[in-house]
């Protein structure tokens, strides 16, 4: 059965479409697939691939990065990678600290075999926020505090901004990150450079110059400095898909809590004092004895921990003790002083401000100052109390002198008496007075041995000579 051909005169013509209409896209579809998006591309961050073997590396409560710090961070990356770790969660809590120290850590966060994580916890402050842009990613906790990373150091008026050449070194690493991590780079430059301000329309956000940028977590959000801000670690493993019993965690071993602790600025100097007390005492007596030995455990004490925190290597200790014997040297075999008493006192002195690291030179400062102050004071004050001391007295003794040095001497020896050195005085020894032994103490440094002697005054325990031309 053949169907009747079509009336052409009923067909209706296609009518042209309408210019930049979509009768698939009604309004209502558009929304949808708007709020779609949206929603993808707000749960993108909660479904990464899921790391198998994270490890992290825990804060210490508001830890300067020093040379202990690096040692701390140095373990735990070699701990991450016995592990065969596949990301390495760094969590950070700082006010900053030595630029060396931050760029050396960058180079080993950089040569980490595998993804770096930086959870900020609550701050990152100069020297913390240039560690904070090697991870691949960062999260910044609520409250916290990102930037603020000019160098200073410290000058007559307090602290101070580092030259431009420190300026510009960090200036140049920030940006080096910040095109290696994918970060708006003029929004991380801000934050070593007060001068270069940022403007709402070309950076998003508003910085007058003369101020250095620092920014809250939702700031950093905004600006896609951070990658997300969470509210604790367990927020963060779910924003890495990992499971938080997974997490390996690196644990602080005693051996490196002892050596935080005998690192401090203050127990460096109160070795290093002890150590110059036991040396000067050794030296202005004639036999060894305990002090010298107290002072020699307190110098090999003092470098072996600066060597072990990394602030020093072998030759801060190494123009120490040439310094040391030079001195000696002058001391005991040359008579007066000369060059080499004075190239001994700059090695030792180079030795002790070497232990410190060259750009911690104002730590050394003032650890050495201190050091310097104490052992005046003491050297002081034993001049005018120590030899009338039953302890003086009794460390005083030597098998040489005739009479013990507890037996008082005012009345045997006046003022004037002539006498002869039985031993080198520098500046004390011993002195013979009416065929009698006596401990002597020159008033005008070293008196050669066999020189005569004429008593200025007389003190409990000792007699205070001149040299009698």
């Amino acid at each position: 059965m053949m169907r009747p051909a079509p009336n052409l005169l009923t067909i209706k013509p296609n009518r042209p479409r309408p210019k930049g209409k979509n009768p698939m896209m009604t309004p209502s579809r558009l929304r949808m697939m708007i709020s779609l998006l949206l929603a993808l591309a707000a749960a993108t961050p909660l479904f990464p691939a899921a790391y198998e073997r994270p490890y992290l590396i825990p804060k210490l409560e508001y830890q300067e990065i020093g040379p202990w710090y690096e040692l701390y961070l140095r373990k735990a990356i070699q701990e991450a990678v016995k592990e065969r770790a596949d990301v390495l969660i760094l969590e950070l809590d700082t006010p900053g600290g030595r630029v060396d120290t931050a760029l050396k850590l960058v180079n080993r966060l950089l040569d980490f075999d595998g993804d770096v994580v930086v959870f900020v916890n609550k701050n990152a402050i100069s020297a913390g926020a240039l560690l904070s842009l090697t991870g691949k990613r960062i999260f910044v906790s609520s409250g916290g505090v990102f930037g603020a990373s000019t160098p200073v150091h410290v000058g007559e008026k307090g602290m101070v901004k580092a030259p431009e050449k420190m300026v510009s070194v960090m200036r140049a690493e920030f940006r080096a990150l910040a095109e290696k991590r994918g970060r708006p780079v003029r929004v991380c430059e801000a934050m070593v450079d007060e001068e270069l301000g940022l403007t709402r329309e070309r950076d998003g956000f508003d910085l007058p110059k003369g101020k250095l940028l620092t920014l809250s977590a939702d700031e950093a959000l905004r600006l896609k400095i951070s990658d997300g801000t969470v509210s604790n670690f367990d927020d963060l493993t779910g924003r890495l898909g990992v499971r938080r019993e997974a997490v390996k965690v690196f644990e602080l071993k005693n051996s490196l809590r002892i050596l935080d602790f005998l690192s401090s600025p203050v127990l460096l100097g109160i070795l290093l004092s002890l150590g110059v007390l036991g040396l000067y005492y050794e030296v202005t007596h004639p036999t060894w004895g305990v002090a010298g030995t107290l002072g020699v455990l307190c110098l090999t004490a003092f470098f072996t921990i600066q060597i072990l925190v990394a602030n020093a290597s072998w030759q801060a200790p190494a123009l120490f003790a040439v310094g040391v014997v030079l001195l000696l040297l002058e001391i005991f075999l040359i008579p007066g002083f000369g060059i080499t008493g004075i190239l001994g006192v700059l090695l030792t002195v180079a030795g002790i401000f070497l232990s410190f690291g060259i750009s911690n030179w104002v730590t050394a400062l003032y650890t050495v100052s201190a050091s310097l102050a104490f052992v005046l004071a003491v050297v002081g004050l034993s001049f005018r109390f120590l030899p009338e001391s039953r302890l003086f007295k009794r460390f005083s003794l030597d098998s040489t002198i005739a009479r013990t040095a507890a037996e008082p001497i005012a009345g045997k020896v006046e003022p004037g008496a002539a006498g002869k050195a039985l031993t080198d005085l520098r500046p004390q020894g011993i002195g013979v007075f009416a065929e009698v032994q006596y401990d002597v103490q020159s008033e005008s440094g070293y008196i050669p041995r066999g020189s005569p002697l004429r008593v200025v005054r007389v003190e409990a325990s000792r007699l205070v000579v001149r040299g009698d031309s």
